[in-house]
């Protein structure tokens, strides 16, 4: 949301299409006193959308480290970060909610040696890095939301599985930010998943097209706790002409909810998702299974 304030403008007019009762938002700047997200949530409430509740942990981008980590002789760089970010915050995520949020676990201080079956170290790790290097890239946390039916709030935001080197550093994250929750749902790992539950997130990661390990995100979308409402579906347009358009946000219900519909906003439905961001807004509409 640094475009100015026309691709502002453009976001509230997408969210208040979509009028959601629980939203989930990727790449919004974290503040200590969440003074951006109060300032959101009045400006939804202006168009018609109350959604009073909001919640957002400091991300671990931009986050500094000791280390050096692109070798290039300068200390505190983007790139020397958790994960790379120009400032401490830059790129969070943060949930607005016309229900009451409250945190039951948050994992961004996770370690990525300490997830199940990580994917290092590579080949020259600095052997210091396990003992710093985190698996979140932005957060991953469950919030309990106090909707009448009260249900567990799964989210996260993957790296992008490029920009790296022949180690894959990038790939190799990016997949075990995404099995973190397959992991979850079978029992294992540090996470609890209880029913009902929702998923949702960027995984920045394609199960057909693109870069990337893309059997850790067809794993999450095969899971028998779980449903796809959009398989096939496209996400986000590049724009650009060596990109394909692909799926890489996803909402993925827990089987006890009843799928009463589902979509995403693109340009050709409403104007303003052209301007607001590459990334369409995706919406599920469920209800509990026992509803008629």
């Amino acid at each position: 949301m640094r475009g100015g304030a026309g691709q502002t403008q453009s976001v509230l007019d997408v969210i208040a299409f979509a009028k959601p009762d629980v939203l989930v938002l990727q790449g919004i700047d974290w503040d200590a006193g969440q003074v951006l997200l109060m300032t959101l949530s009045q400006c939804l409430a202006d168009q018609g959308v109350p959604l009073t509740y909001h919640f957002s942990r400091r991300p671990n981008r931009g986050l500094p480290t000791m280390f050096d980590q692109n070798a290039n002789g300068v200390f505190g760089e983007p790139e020397d970060a958790q994960s790379y970010g120009l400032f401490t915050g830059q790129d969070g995520l943060a949930v607005l909610s016309r229900f009451p949020l409250n945190l039951e676990q948050d994992f961004t201080g996770l370690l990525w040696m300490q997830a199940l079956a990580p994917q290092i170290p590579w080949p020259d790790m600095p052997e210091l890095w396990l003992e710093t290097l985190r698996l979140s890239t932005t957060n991953h946390y469950t919030l309990r939301v106090d909707a009448p039916q009260r249900f567990l709030l799964g989210v996260y935001a993957a790296t992008s599985p490029v920009f790296d080197g022949p180690e894959d550093r990038n790939g190799r994250r990016n997949q075990d930010e995404t099995m973190f929750w397959v992991h979850a749902l079978n029992g294992q790992g540090p996470a609890r998943i209880d029913a009902p539950f929702v998923l949702a997130g960027n995984a920045n990661l394609d199960p057909m097209r693109g870069e990337g390990r893309r059997e850790a995100i067809q794993t999450l979308l095969d899971h028998p706790k779980l449903q796809d409402p959009l398989p096939g579906a496209v996400t986000v347009d590049w724009q650009r002409e060596d990109l394909p358009a692909m799926r890489v946000s996803y909402v993925l219900p827990g089987r006890d909810w009843r799928v009463v519909d589902a979509g995403i906003i693109t340009p050709e439905r409403l104007p303003a998702a052209k301007t607001a961001s590459r990334h369409w807004l995706v919406w599920v509409d469920i209800v509990p299974q026992a509803s008629p």
